[in-house]
């Protein structure tokens, strides 16, 4: 897991900002106390700088989904438009690193011997996938439990649907 990736961070620190990002998001942020309500209280101001009447809910609703930290649809916008096809703000982003799921997937193959990552078919995965499935709920099973914060729940359940996407595309870029 101290691997490195392309932006020179390991593979753990990458899986652990996902849990740092899930309590910078809740709502009793312990991050920053005082900016979240200096951030919200901001938002508010804006919204009624016209003198239009703006409802309290309203105003908080809209500065919970601006104070959101996300890496995944950071990571997407990065991403050409040019490689992808389509505007990179249409859709829901990857549940998975790419970035992560290539390093294992690389791993993976390589310790079967191959050349290539196989992932099966679509309605059932093959052995290289379901070992990548276990490698990832391991991972982010292993940060969970090192490295969040209390209060926090456990990662959803790695899903072979969720990955085959990010396998197909990363197989379609790296040829193999």
């Amino acid at each position: 897991m101290d691997a490195k990736l392309a932006d020179g961070r390991s593979v753990k620190l990458r899986l652990c900002l996902y849990w740092r990002n899930q309590l910078f998001n809740r709502p009793d942020n312990t991050f920053a106390p005082n900016e979240r309500k200096t951030f919200d209280e901001g938002i508010a101001q804006y919204l009624a700088r016209d003198g239009k009447k703006v409802s309290t809910k309203l105003a908080q609703r809209i500065a919970a989904n601006a104070w959101k930290l996300d890496d995944a649809v950071h990571r997407r916008i990065k991403e050409p438009e040019i490689e992808t096809g389509k505007s990179p703000y249409l859709g829901q982003p990857e549940k998975y690193d790419p970035e992560v799921v290539q390093m294992f997937m690389d791993a993976i193959s390589a310790a079967c011997g191959e050349k290539t990552f196989e992932c099966g078919n679509r309605n059932e995965p093959g052995i290289m996938m379901n070992a990548l499935l276990c490698a990832i709920t391991w991972a982010k099973a292993r940060t969970w439990a090192v490295y969040a914060p209390p209060g926090i729940l456990p990662p959803p359940k790695v899903k072979f649907e969720g990955l085959l996407p990010i396998v197909r595309k990363i197989k379609k870029r790296t040829g193999n």
